[in-house]
């Protein structure tokens, strides 16, 4: 079975790429969007610090983070970002809801959030049409047995309908950040298997691309 490293040092090592990982401004006096905010921030310090040389990029994020990439995809489209290009999404079991958002949510949104804000929907009605967004090659990873499955699906199919670039992995009896569980992936085969299999898709995508 597959010896348990973060799945980030697994995918890094595989493709040969650098990673920035951003520790963004949290807590109740930084309400979101002020971490989307900041990601988008060091993507635009990675602009300044390219220093006229061409380097390609992907946003890639888990839950929550999955929603940033999205946000990043969306903000890196609409603006002038060379000389990096931004080449592709990796969302994995991105938290896209059609629910009241949790108590735990609410203390995140913006005071007086509604189950459709962009952060939390950005296929919903208060959000920019997707129409808009860059044809940026975007990989959605879901779990099978995952809460936030249907929407992370429903996400996927907007994204098509919208003629972008998608495409979906399911991991199979697999729940939300399931790789994160370094015990069962040394224990138990199917979930070793399976965190193997995301490892390999993600680096599959990123040599696509």
């Amino acid at each position: 079975m597959m010896k348990p490293v973060p799945p980030h040092e697994q995918f890094i090592d595989a493709v040969a790429v650098h990673d920035v990982t951003i520790d963004p401004t949290t807590g109740l006096a930084h309400l979101l969007p002020a971490s989307f905010d900041d990601a988008y921030a060091i993507f635009l310090w990675l602009c300044a610090l390219a220093g006229g040389e061409s380097h390609e990029v992907f946003a890639i994020g888990d839950s929550i983070g999955g929603n940033l990439v999205h946000k990043v995809a969306t903000q890196a489209g609409a603006n002038d970002v060379e000389p990096l290009k931004l080449v592709g999404g990796i969302a994995i079991h991105p938290g896209f809801l059609r629910a009241e958002p949790s108590r735990f949510m609410l203390l995140a949104l913006p005071f007086g959030s509604t189950m459709d804000h962009p952060i939390i929907c950005p296929m919903g009605a208060q959000a920019p049409s997707l129409e808009t967004l860059s044809r940026l090659p975007m990989l959605v990873v879901v779990a099978e047995m995952d809460l936030l499955i249907d929407t992370e699906l429903e996400y996927s199919e907007v994204m098509k309908e919208a003629e972008k670039e998608v495409e979906v992995l399911i991991n199979e009896r697999m729940s939300h950040n399931f790789y994160l569980n370094k015990a069962a992936i040394e224990l138990d085969e199917v979930t070793a298997t399976q965190a193997e299999k995301l490892m390999l898709e993600i680096t599959s995508f990123i040599n696509k691309h």
